[in-house]
């Protein structure tokens, strides 16, 4: 009977200690969320810019959407999908359209508390939970209309259910699995890179008997049904030509901004190698190979990033490797979870280099948007019928038409002039046509004014695959206008606008 009722009690302990989990669990995944809110949401109405109205507009119907996979690109074809009915049921208002991104992103950090919670206490998964919040790169992406912040959560989920598989064979995780690992690839093609991370883990990571038969199954059933994306490729292959080939000091950036700071980076560094080496390894096997899961995470995808870009061809940029953001997270909920053990006050570390992180956050958030909803309510009040609206480069026309529709629909007359005869990249990033000089230049003789929407800086096209017709727009039009003035708008944002108005 003693016996009994101790039993008894250890049950009903356990179950208490298992409820207060839960418990802290669900309020740091709150708490989390809500600070996400409150960093983001005084931003989320800024004016989009280029790769955003890329996506905005592909996403607009349809037939777009269909001929941009058939002209363009298929890339984050699935975020476009989702993008299209979204934007059905909610317009295409920047709130509307990045409350999608930020959804996905709220997601992202309940599955990072549930990832990390297989490792550590609640607290230490919501203080390392603040290393991915408070990276810069994931707050802007969680605000964007772009479908990084579905890679980020994809990854999360994709390696959670990818070490459940490791260790238990359940048919319904592995179709799980294989399906987060598609919509991975679908949402970009740099999802893939999951593919090789999980494989490299697993050479260390102690797993099941018959998990490496199983694994590489499901990978293959996933390279089945992604092939479409490689069997129905669009016509033009230009639209990554603009990407230069990375060097070092790229490479050593991307990898700091991965971590969301060089102070956080160094220190994580230096900490877990001073535990690796020095301290005794108390903490269990699992939390010893998490610091190695979160290692392979971030290096493995950079690293085949860019020695692809420099033997093969360059494709290297660090917002296609943002799906690396957690592990960042994970070693950082190693090295505190082993200096806890060791005594070491690290999480007061941490939590200085995330204070200092959060003020440049600000700065970063505050320099999102652009200037083409300013540019385009100027020309509206200023311009006249017998007035001439012209872009360059030409995709920039686009831009300036969806705020035309948005704020003034009626005034077709204000619609940019088309000096160009053969079709271009949307977005840009692809080859644009040569201008038509002579169509300009008669155009110009019959027209009051000229307001020509352009880049600021000194390259109006990409310098790679793109020669800079700018100069020789100036000369015509300066032929048949005597004033030219110059007008920049949002000059603190990320892509100001520059507005130069020709007159007689």
């Amino acid at each position: 009977m003693k016996y009994g009722i101790i039993a008894d009690n250890l049950a009903e302990r356990t179950i208490v200690q298992r409820t207060s989990t839960h418990r802290n669990a669900y309020a740091y995944t709150l708490l989390s969320g809500g600070l996400l809110l409150v960093l983001v949401l005084p931003f989320i109405g800024r004016p989009y810019w280029d790769d955003e109205l890329f996506s905005v507009r592909t996403a607009s119907g349809l037939n777009t959407m269909l001929d941009t996979f058939r002209q363009y690109e298929n890339n984050m074809a699935l975020y476009y999908w989702m993008l299209l009915g979204w934007i059905k049921l909610f317009g295409v208002s920047e709130i509307a359209t990045r409350s999608l991104s930020l959804i996905f992103a709220i997601l992202s950090l309940v599955a990072y508390q549930r990832l990390a919670n297989r490792f550590f206490a609640s607290n230490i998964s919501f203080l390392s939970g603040l290393v991915l919040l408070l990276n810069p790169l994931f707050l802007c992406y969680s605000i964007e209309t772009r479908s990084y912040s579905l890679m980020i959560l994809l990854g999360i989920v994709s390696t959670d259910l990818f070490l459940r598989l490791l260790t238990q064979r359940k048919a319904w995780h592995f179709v799980l699995y294989g399906l987060t690992l598609s919509a991975a690839v679908y949402s970009h093609y740099f999802g893939a890179l999951m593919i090789p991370v999980h494989a490299a883990v697993m050479l260390f990571w102690r797993s099941r008997p018959g998990a490496w038969k199983d694994m590489v199954m499901t990978w293959a059933l996933v390279a089945l049904s992604v092939s479409p994306l490689a069997i129905f490729r669009p016509a033009s292959t230009e639209q990554i030509n603009w990407i230069g080939r990375p060097d070092l000091k790229t490479a050593i950036a991307a990898a700091i901004h991965l971590f969301g700071s060089a102070g956080i980076m160094i220190a994580l560094a230096g900490i877990w190698s001073y535990f690796r080496i020095k301290a005794p390894m108390r903490a269990g096997r699992a939390v010893r190979d998490l610091a190695l899961l979160a290692l392979t995470w971030i290096f493995l995808p950079l690293a085949l990033t860019f020695f692809f870009s420099l033997l093969v061809k360059p494709v290297f940029q660090e917002r296609y490797l943002v799906a690396s953001i957690p592990a960042a997270a994970l070693l950082a909920g190693h090295v505190m979870h082993k200096s806890r053990l060791s005594g070491w006050p690290i999480h007061w570390l941490l939590a200085v280099l995330l204070a200092f992180q959060a003020f440049n956050v600000h700065q970063t958030l505050d320099q999102k948007g652009s200037g083409f909803d300013q540019v385009t309510a100027y020309i509206d009040r200023n311009a006249g019928p017998k007035d001439m609206v012209l872009a360059y480069p030409f995709f920039r026309a686009d831009h300036y038409s969806f705020y035309l529709g948005q704020q003034s629909p009626s005034k077709q007359y204000l619609s940019p002039v088309p000096i160009h005869s053969a079709p271009y990249l949307p977005g840009g990033g692809g080859r644009d046509p040569d201008p038509d000089l002579a169509r300009l230049d008669s155009l110009s003789a019959h027209r009051d004014r000229s307001f020509l929407i352009c880049n600021i800086g000194p390259r109006e096209a990409d310098g790679r695959q793109n020669r800079t017709w700018l100069p020789e727009i100036d000369k015509v039009l300066s032929r048949h206008y005597t004033h030219r003035d110059t007008i920049v708008f949002r000059p603190d944002y990320i892509l100001p606008v520059r507005l130069i108005v020709y007159s007689k």
